[in-house]
């Protein structure tokens, strides 16, 4: 139970699986305690919960395939004006780190969010990935945030997922070599969205 004001309330989440890994998915619903006796339509309905995707969440949600997908269709929706997308505002903390803000609108699909990050090149010593981000997505007619969602994958895999666009169209039919400079995730992520 939560306590609200001075009264007790359950929660009722619609899938048990998210409040046991303490995620609050959307549509939850909270109850007067029934031990406090109320007459009928008292029920209190609390906003719904943002969704929080941890980076595993994102992960098992979107498959590199899909992912390629989704960027192509961005990127003609970008192209052809549809798309609200200033350039990326970046400041610095500190000598070599960053924190960027980077936001976009898409009227036709109903989507308004921002990705925040911040580069800290010192992280990599510490065994920490130097990439740190978040996304956040709001409900453009509300302005209510709907979702939270990790966003250091979706930086690693986005940048893969547009270079594999380009070679889609760009790449010669008969493409049988990848050269991949470096080793870092940028490489990794590479070499699993272009596979010969």
């Amino acid at each position: 139970p939560w306590r609200r004001g001075l009264e007790m309330v359950h929660a009722k989440p619609r899938d048990p699986q998210c409040a046991e890994a303490g995620r609050f998915p959307r549509g939850w619903r909270a109850t007067l305690n029934p031990a406090h006796r109320r007459p009928l339509g008292t029920e209190l309905q609390w906003p719904p919960m943002p969704l929080w995707l941890s980076e595993a969440d994102v992960r098992a949600a979107l498959p590199m395939a899909e992912l390629i997908d989704a960027m192509e269709a961005a990127l003609i929706a970008f192209s052809a004006g549809r798309v609200v997308q200033p350039v990326r505002t970046v400041f610095g903390i500190r000598e070599r780190c960053f924190f960027g803000l980077m936001p976009a609108f898409d009227s036709d699909a109903s989507i308004l969010g921002a990705k925040l990050v911040t580069v800290i090149p010192e992280n990599t010593a510490k065994g920490v990935d130097s990439h740190q981000a978040v996304i956040v997505l709001f409900d453009p007619a509300s302005g209510a945030l709907l979702a939270v969602t990790d966003g250091r994958y979706i930086t690693e895999a986005r940048t893969a997922a547009v270079s594999a666009v380009s070679v889609r169209h760009m790449a010669r039919a008969d493409a049988g070599v990848l050269a991949i400079l470096g080793s870092g995730v940028q490489a990794r992520s590479h070499f699993e969205a272009l596979p010969l």
